[in-house]
């Protein structure tokens, strides 16, 4: 990253930085799950209510989808919440 006049290159000091940010993403992806729910559009149909049948509906596909269990064919455990 520093050249023979000791100069630092930005462009190598910028790779080394992504790739270890990348690395340390990986890791955390590794241990994590996260599930957001998007916010209902203005003027469209979805409920503000989290606990609405749509919300619902959305945070089932996406827990599928995240983890590759199909609640209606599998239990929840407590381990698959966090």
């Amino acid at each position: 990253m520093v050249d023979e006049k000791g100069r630092v290159n930005q462009n190598a000091l910028k790779m080394r930085i992504t790739d270890n940010y990348l690395d340390t993403l990986t890791k955390i992806y590794k241990e994590v799950k996260i599930v957001g729910l998007p916010s209902s559009a203005k003027g469209g149909s979805s409920s503000s209510d989290p606990l609405s049948a749509e919300n619902i509906a959305t945070a089932l596909a996406l827990f599928k989808h995240v983890t590759g269990k199909d609640l209606g064919t599998q239990e929840l455990n407590a381990g698959d919440i966090h």
